[in-house]
């Protein structure tokens, strides 16, 4: 079966890599590893310059051997590799550079198809050699790789990539300890969301809405809670381009094989296809929110009550979706009973025929709003008012001005 074995000698100094993957021959060590010059990340470069097809050369990086592998040298002085193609009757060798320009390539008896790796450690880079160190990188960027990888005989990458599995096939619990794993948190999700998708482009997701919002708990600005992954390898930890700002607290992976692993943090996050992945995940969340709302008025008004002064941030400020956010609003209004919140689209579906407004009054709360003079012309004509309670509400109303064509008259 496939796997990586990791090994650490903290007496030697070495860290040792070893696959049962496929191997390479003379001529492949030659081509991948012979120089920095023809290494894969190079060759890439060059493939990029000289090619038409800029797209399909970009996904050929991800497999290539040769890519970061001169990295290693920032930890090592000395590279050691051996290796045996899995191609019939191929023979094992043995690669070794000290990184300075030149190598040694020569035959090596009882090599088994695969490759092992040794990384003789610099002395200022002895961090390395601490098997927690080592797991804490490897659960932060390789933990969903789909193949088991173990550090000194104990595997390191435990938990299931869920979001490439069917909705149907998880059940509440996977989704409850994927939560929490991903969130580092330890409430339960409010709602979880599954979408996959091939075009325009190739999207596995899966996301949550927590159950409380730490922001009004007197914790600081949450960061992005979304992580973006190209084929269940992390490149990018709490995304802050992936979703609008104000889609910070959800939390999940996005994964999508569109994405080249090479890329700068600067092309990542304004690169065109991030742009076209944030239009998308932006427009699917917010009709999950909305189907959340039409399932299930109650618990919607508790999502609401938590994590509404996001949504009246995203009325002010996503401008692309402006419209859409909208209808994720909800108000308490003058005949509904107290605390009863109501939707814009609610609001106007109920209106008589003559009215061409929708009402609002800024008010500390309800009872002041009922209480005030500037409510009486309005409970004479039986004209429903929406009382808004927060500060940032009369703002929101200024940003939206109108709703499915009705003004918003304060």
């Amino acid at each position: 079966p496939l796997g990586i074995d990791i090994s650490i000698d903290a007496d030697s100094k070495t860290i040792t890599f070893q696959d049962t993957g496929i191997g390479m021959n003379a001529e492949e060590l030659k081509e991948n590893l012979g120089t920095i010059a023809r290494s894969g990340s190079k060759a890439y470069i060059e493939k990029m310059q000289s090619s038409d097809e800029t797209k399909d050369a970009a996904n050929t990086i991800v497999g290539q051997f040769g890519v970061g592998f001169y990295s290693a040298f920032m930890v090592g002085d000395k590279i050691t590799v051996y290796t045996r193609s899995a191609k019939p009757d191929s023979e094992g060798y043995c690669w070794d550079s000290d990184g300075l320009g030149s190598y040694t390539l020569s035959k090596a008896d009882n090599v088994p198809v695969g490759t092992k790796i040794t990384i003789s450690v610099k002395d200022d880079a002895k961090e390395f050699l601490d098997k927690d160190k080592l797991s804490e990188i490897i659960k932060k960027y390789s933990n969903f790789v789909g193949f088991p990888i173990s550090v000194n005989g104990e595997k390191v990458n435990t938990v299931e990539a869920l979001w490439t599995k069917s909705k149907n096939s998880i059940t509440e619990e996977e989704h409850k300890n994927f939560y929490r794993f991903i969130s580092h948190s330890w409430d339960d999700p409010m709602y979880n969301l599954v979408y996959q998708a091939d075009g325009p482009l190739s999207i596995r997701s899966i996301l949550y809405a927590p159950s409380k919002n730490p922001e009004e708990m007197g914790f600081e600005r949450t960061k992005p809670g979304v992580n973006l992954y190209s084929r269940k390898v992390l490149i990018m930890p709490n995304a802050e381009k992936l979703l609008p700002e104000w889609l910070r607290f959800i939390k999940g992976v996005v994964d999508s094989e569109d994405l080249p692993l090479n890329l700068s943090r600067e092309l990542l996050q304004n690169g065109p296809i991030i742009m076209r992945l944030k239009s998308i995940m932006a427009s699917r969340i917010i009709k999950w929110l909305q189907d959340e709302a039409n399932k299930d008025p109650v618990k919607y008004g508790k999502f609401f009550k938590e994590f509404g002064v996001y949504v009246k941030e995203g009325v002010c400020q996503d401008t692309d979706n402006q419209k859409s956010i909208a209808k994720l609003l909800r108000f308490e209004v003058s005949n509904k009973e107290s605390k009863e919140l109501v939707s814009l689209d609610e609001y106007v579906e109920a209106m008589p025929e003559k009215q061409e407004h929708i009402y609002f009054f800024c008010t500390p709360n309800r009872k002041v709003g009922i209480d005030s003079p500037y409510y009486e012309p309005f409970k004479k004509h039986n004209i429903n008012v929406m009382f808004l309670h927060h500060p940032l509400d009369e703002f929101v109303m200024g940003r939206l001005s109108e709703f499915n064509g009705k003004r918003l008259i304060s």
